[in-house]
């Protein structure tokens, strides 16, 4: 499978949101909003099955998890993943994961750098999807978040 990688939530909202709008599949845009883990401790597990064509289903994936740690009996931490798989009706795959570790304060992250989060793409053969999914991995990876700093 062919990889990448982004850094923070908001690359992988964004990818989310990008693929929903270019794939004609708006439940994504809407799935996009779920990446944040927004509690101490926080559980979102989705899955979506659609019939995008009206010929084959489409199935999404969305697993966020946040939990509470304390390592070495010491200083309270938060250890997370996220999991999204995207196997659309034809058959093409994508795949982001990753998994963060938040030191003390929820949203300090390890080493203060955002969590760097995996994007795998199927193996099959494909003429405008897999080109057009690399496009917006692009576009997410030329800009930075650091305009779009969530509340706390």
């Amino acid at each position: 499978m062919e990889k990448f990688e982004i850094k923070g939530f908001y690359a992988v909202s964004d990818i989310i949101e990008k693929l929903g709008e270019n794939f004609n599949f708006p439940k994504l845009v809407g799935l996009s909003y779920l990446v944040f883990p927004s509690a101490p401790t926080s559980n979102v597990n989705v899955t979506l099955y659609d019939d995008q064509n009206g010929h084959s289903e489409s199935t999404v994936t969305l697993i966020v998890n946040r939990v509470t740690c304390y390592p070495n009996g010491g200083e309270i931490a938060y250890a997370g993943m996220l999991r999204f798989s995207w196997t659309t009706g034809s058959g093409h795959i994508v795949q982001i994961d990753g998994d963060w570790r938040e030191e003390g304060h929820l949203g300090t992250f390890e080493y203060n750098e955002d969590p760097i989060f995996t994007i795998w793409l199927g193996e099959d053969e494909s003429e405008r999807f897999y080109p057009r999914v690399r496009e917006l991995i692009k576009e997410v990876e030329t800009y930075t978040n650091q305009d779009k700093t969530p509340a706390k």
